[in-house]
């Protein structure tokens, strides 16, 4: 649960993103953001190829990496690259939502799934965590501003069903892509 809660708050950082985004333009934000994401990107690279590196860094940070990112990109870099994309795509409040929720609500759901999750459904999720997801991301949509209601909660359960899904791919870039991609959709009217 340590592991946990140290991997969290890596999540909790990239919570400037959402906030900083709604005070600066989206160009101030991609020139902050993108670079980040690029050395992300060669750092879990490096990280990767190179044996040795990896080993060193185990010592200090054995714990935040998930067994599966031992060999593969780290969540942290995922959540780097779908903040980048979901700033790039989608309309700013759109993107402020989905991104705080995949800080914010998917934050919960693990550690409320980890701590006091006993119903498991699907593959490595719990009942207790989903519920967690749902409530945060609805506590969200009451404070994020300029969207309509009924599309920040349809957001909201977008986002808990993708977040409940199994994928192959890291929540960290589908519940921001695909949360963002049909919602935009939806409230421009396709």
């Amino acid at each position: 649960m340590i592991g946990e809660i140290k991997r969290k708050s890596i999540h909790f950082l990239v919570l400037a993103i959402p906030l900083g985004y709604y005070f600066l333009p989206k160009s101030t934000v991609l020139l902050i953001i993108l670079p980040l994401t690029i050395i992300a990107l060669i750092f879990d690279l490096v990280r990767l190829v190179h044996i040795p590196f990896w080993r060193w860094l185990q010592k200090f940070m054995y714990d935040i990496y998930r067994k599966h990112e031992y060999t593969k990109i780290a969540g942290s870099t995922y959540i780097l690259l779908g903040a980048t994309l979901t700033v790039l795509l989608f309309n700013k409040y759109i993107a402020i939502l989905v991104l705080s929720f995949t800080v914010l609500a998917d934050t919960s759901a693990a550690l409320i799934g980890k701590k006091w999750g006993k119903h498991k459904f699907l593959t490595n999720k719990t009942v207790e965590g989903t519920m967690a997801f749902l409530l945060t991301s609805l506590l969200i949509a009451l404070i994020v501003p300029n969207l309509p209601l009924d599309i920040k909660l349809m957001a909201c359960c977008i986002a808990t069903i993708i977040e409940a899904m199994p994928s192959f791919i890291d929540d960290n870039i589908t519940i921001p892509l695909i949360a963002g991609g049909i919602i935009q959709l939806l409230w421009i009217g396709l």
